[in-house]
């Protein structure tokens, strides 16, 4: 966990298999959930639960697409999901 300007934040690199490299970036939102930012296409939310450690993804802007949804996610519970909150 990084902080700047008195903002949390976690940058990830992920490459999902299929060659895509991603580099996402994971902030804390003060409503809850963690907002995923992929610099100049897209930014989502992250709603997280504690059963079973299944979290949900919603849209919030740019282009929406299912692959990098799935990519932050997988993303997100791989390298974030522990450090989040440290």
């Amino acid at each position: 966990m990084h902080k700047k300007n008195g903002i949390f934040y976690t940058v990830a690199d992920y490459q999902n298999g299929d060659g895509t490299n991603y580099t996402f970036t994971y902030v804390p939102d003060i409503h809850g959930g963690i907002n995923v930012l992929w610099p100049k296409h897209s930014v989502y939310r992250i709603h997280l639960h504690d059963n079973y450690g299944l979290h949900e993804i919603k849209h919030l802007s740019g282009t929406d697409n299912e692959y990098t949804a799935a990519a932050m996610l997988a993303c997100f519970m791989t390298h974030v999901d522990g450090h989040i909150h440290e």
